[in-house]
């Protein structure tokens, strides 16, 4: 057990000495300045007291503390005097840190700054100054005079400014030789500085390196738990990696290594944000939501930095959001980037709520600055196009997005089985009615991910985009697949699906050339499923094309009709076979059925009609031949049924150029 630390305050009028346990400093801080204002003539008391209150988190205590001492001083050039006013002036700057407002987070700042001027006016040139104003040009995120202000302060703090203010511009190489003169200068300074050789050796690509600086550090300072947490975050990233190329052993010890690590960090420091923070990403994902939000909460109770509070933020909003609570998520996720507008994940966590409350065009506008900040994001792309795939007239830009998408996996070192699959499925869905090429070839990388996880609705998919595509092998090989994992399978949707696939594989055999085995298995689907209305329509289309029976083609047409009159493809199909008949006007009514009562953009019957109205004009133009005295009135006639002809074709190809 640590022994108390005491401090011994002579007392001016007895000349005795007065002991304060540092553990059980007076509440009322107004009792310790009485005593030092009444009995202690120095300063220095005041400086001691006033970082004890500090380190116990009682900030305005400490302040009370420091003005009290500078209102006491009547040395305008004191040494101790100048101690509290960078005292001041520093916990003023931290204060600031921990403020959301931006005009109440200056007014300290502005404050700072005067102490600041103070000091340098109390004791002209001084080191510590130019230390203290390193730190508030850091808070005021100016870089350049920070360097400026802590090369002026000489001193192992003022490298580890200089160091972290580097490591803050990404220029890593130099920060790393600043922590490493910090540590020759200081091996068991604090902070330890091998914290800092650390990550930069990390984001410099040295992870073994770096791991050693950890475990340097925590074996120096047992009772210090960032070490831990970064070496639990170390093993966590290399367990995802491992299991990325499929070593699951070792994913898994790293596993266990990682959180042994933030346990030991939690033990040590239960109250510390950093450690809380992992320990709630780690039950987010083990799906331990509402452990995770209490923990998340936590942290944002013990944090003591506006970046910290922005984390703990957004990993409250990311347990509220794996909890399906997506309001809250979404206040979580907005209080994250009111503290820091640049966190990128509770944008994009913000985004997937606005998603969920249907707002499309607040989800596009967080979705692109996700894209602003990191345009390769995968998960940004496939958001925007599952989006715009929902949007009318924006599917081309669903499908831009997708592939953008696509591209980026294509250079990952392995995807991930089951939600890349999904990325392939939704692009190969739009894909099918513009690329059917491209459609099969999303679909087959879909089903390589999923494996034996492949659902039989995608193989049939698979064996009828090689049908469209001319792969009659590969369509039988699909559709053998989807046949065996429906094999012993009762349930509704297995049903559908296996009525599909007989029909798909029916209809293999019947643009194979192989009409009596197609008809034999479109009538064995309609002993299994009578209101399969495509299979009827195939066995008319077989009866008038290969038997040439228009009457038994017809009494099929009329079944479908029977169940559903409006039936766009039994009408077109029935005006086809009325002309085979002969049967002009039947045929003509039909078609117009189709435009009247069903589609008027309908492609197919405004070709049929217009094809029906320049048959008649030419039979009215070979009339006029041979009549004479009608010459004239049947030409016009024949011009007339031209006409239509061409207003027909002409909207065709208005509604569909490829026509």
């Amino acid at each position: 057990m640590t022994a108390s630390k005491v401090i011994e305050v002579p007392l001016a009028s007895t000349n005795d000495v007065l002991e304060i346990d540092c553990d059980n400093l007076p509440e009322d801080v107004e009792v310790i300045c009485d005593i030092l204002n009444k009995e202690v003539p120095t300063l220095r008391f005041h400086h001691i007291f006033a970082l004890e209150y500090y380190k116990q988190g009682f900030v305005d205590k400490a302040i009370i503390t420091l003005k009290r001492g500078i209102g006491k001083s009547n040395q305008p050039n004191s040494s101790d005097k100048m101690q509290l006013l960078l005292l001041l002036a520093n916990v003023y700057v931290q204060k600031a840190k921990t403020i959301h407002a931006a005009a109440e987070r200056e007014l300290f700042l502005q404050m700072a700054g005067t102490l600041l001027n103070e000091a340098e006016r109390t004791c002209p040139g001084d080191g510590d100054t130019a230390l203290v104003r390193g730190m508030l040009a850091l808070a005021r995120r100016q870089p350049e005079a920070a360097l400026r202000e802590f090369a002026q302060a000489k001193g192992v703090a003022a490298l580890m400014g200089t160091a972290r203010t580097l490591f803050g511009r990404k220029q890593y190489a130099q920060a790393l030789g600043a922590y490493q003169q910090a540590l020759a200068l200081r091996p068991r300074g604090r902070p330890d500085p091998r914290i800092g050789i650390g990550l930069c050796l990390e984001k410099l690509g040295h992870a073994a390196a770096a791991r050693r600086a950890f475990e340097r550090a925590a074996a120096v300072d047992a009772a210090a738990a960032a070490p831990l947490v970064l070496l639990g975050t170390m093993d966590l990233n290399a367990a995802k990696l491992a299991a990325q190329h499929q070593r699951g052993a070792e994913a898994a010890a790293l596993v266990r290594s990682g959180m042994a690590r933030f346990e030991a960090a939690w033990r040590l420091q239960p109250a510390n944000a950093a450690v809380l923070l992992r320990l709630a990403d780690r039950l987010c994902w083990r799906g331990g939501w509402e452990r995770a939000r209490a923990v998340a909460e936590r942290a944002l109770a013990a944090a003591d930095t506006m970046a910290m509070e922005a984390e703990a933020h957004y990993a409250v909003g990311r347990a509220l959001h794996g909890a399906a609570r997506f309001d809250a998520a979404h206040d979580a996720y907005a209080r994250a980037l009111a503290i820091n507008a640049r966190h990128v994940l509770a944008r994009y966590g913000l985004a997937q709520t606005l998603l969920q409350r249907a707002d499309m065009s607040g989800a596009e506008a967080a979705l692109a600055r996700v894209l602003d900040a990191q345009p390769r994001c995968t998960e940004a792309l496939r958001a925007l196009g599952y989006l715009h795939a929902r949007l009318p007239n924006t599917k081309a830009k669903a499908l831009e997005y997708y592939e953008r998408a696509m591209a980026e996996l294509n250079d990952a070192p392995r995807l991930d089985a089951a939600g890349d699959a999904d990325l392939f499925l939704e692009a190969a869905l739009l894909y099918e009615a513009t690329a059917a090429r491209k459609a099969a070839r999303a679909y087959g990388v879909a089903a390589a991910l999923l494996g034996a996880r492949a659902v039989p609705e995608l193989w049939n998919n698979i064996g009828a985009l090689a049908h469209t595509t001319g792969g009659g092998g590969a369509a039988r090989d699909a559709y053998q697949r989807a046949a065996d994992l429906l094999r012993g399978d009762a349930s509704a949707r297995a049903r559908q699906t296996r009525a599909t696939l007989a029909y798909n594989v029916a209809l293999l055999y019947e643009r194979a050339g192989r009409w009596r085995r197609a008809e034999a298995h479109y009538g064995a689907l309609l002993q299994l499923a009578p209101g399969y209305a495509d299979a009827r329509l195939r066995l008319a289309h077989i009866a008038l094309v290969f038997r040439a029976q228009p009457d038994a083609a017809l009494a099929h047409i009329a079944r479908v009709l029977a169940h559903d009159p409006r039936r766009a493809a039994a009408l077109l199909l029935r005006g086809t076979v009325e002309l085979a008949r002969s049967r002009v006007q039947d045929a003509r009514r039909a078609f117009e059925a189709v435009l009247k009562d069903v589609a008027k953009h309908d492609t197919y019957a405004l070709c049929a009609l217009g094809n029906f109205h320049l048959a008649a004009g030419r039979a009215e133009a070979a009339r006029a031949a041979e009549l004479p005295d009608a010459r004239a009135r049947v030409r016009e006639q024949a011009a007339a049924s031209y006409r239509r002809a061409l207003e027909f074709f002409d909207k065709s190809l208005q509604i569909d150029g490829r026509c």
